[in-house]
This record gives structure tokens, sequence and C-alpha cells, in this order.
């Protein structure tokens, strides 16, 4: 009898052993998310102002392209894909329809490059303040980033 509840006693053990490990294993091979946004931020709108720009590195962690289609905030009425491009000697500053973010790649949206114009902004956030910035992608992906406000001095 002894020999037996000895026994039943290390199966138990050994089983939960096992489980622990196994969760273990998982938890320290979490999956990546699809994408990723770091640095998300607008520099405080001044008065009478009622578009800001946004910067962030977006990431594609995926192993498929992705295409952004759509972006919008609840602090403002239009949120668009910007691109400044030199042309003839002039810099210009050009809606884009559909991003493409390669596989495994990172776009960097920064002051003269890639950027979100944030129009039609009625209530301006404060600096220190955040909030949501929604993108959407062709492939099914969504993400929603916090956009911190920085002050301008």
């Amino acid at each position: 009898m002894k020999s037996s509840l000895f026994r039943l006693c290390l199966i138990k053990r050994s089983t939960l052993l096992y489980w622990l490990g196994f969760l273990m294993l998982g938890c320290s091979q979490q999956e990546q998310a699809p994408l990723t946004i770091e640095q998300l931020h607008i520099m405080q709108i001044p008065p009478g102002q009622s578009t800001a720009a946004a910067y962030m590195t977006l990431k594609n962690n995926t192993d498929k392209t992705l295409v952004l289609n759509y972006v919008h905030s609840p602090i403002a009425a239009d949120v668009e894909v910007h691109r400044v491009i030199y042309d003839q000697g002039m810099m210009q500053m050009r809606q884009v329809q559909h991003l493409s973010i390669d596989p495994g790649k990172t776009l960097n949206f920064e002051p003269g490059g890639y950027h979100l114009m944030l129009m039609g902004i009625e209530q301006a956030p404060a600096a220190g303040e955040t909030f949501d910035i929604s993108l959407e992608f062709e492939n099914g992906y969504a993400i929603v980033g916090k956009a911190e406000v920085r002050s301008l001095h």
C-alpha cells in the first residue's frame, strides 16, 4: 500500500513538474506582436492651430508585407499619412494613400520624412497628456498607439 501511494505521489509530482516546465517554456517564448509602435508623439500644439504632425517608429514583425490603409484619432477630424519629398529643389509634402511595410522592416515617421498629419483638432491636448491613434492595415491587422504630447520647451 505504501509503495502504491509513493508511486502515485511521484507520478503526480512528475506530471506537475512537466506542466510547470511547459508553461515556463511558453512564457519565455512569447509570440511577438504582429506590429509594434514606439515613440509615438506630437509636439504641443500652439494656440489657434488645428493641425499637428505625429511621429513614431512602426515595426512589421510578420512575414507578410503590411499595407496601411486607414488612420484615425478621437482628437482629429482627419488623419492622413504624409511624406516630405524634394522635387526640383523644393521640399513638398504629399499624402500617401497606401503605405507598404515589408516583412521584418521598421519604418521611421520623423520630421522631413513620413509622418501622420492630424487635421481638424478642436481641443488641443496639453503637454504631458496622451491620446489614441489607431492604424488599420489591409491584412486585417490593427494597432492602437498612445501618442504623447511633448512640450515645445
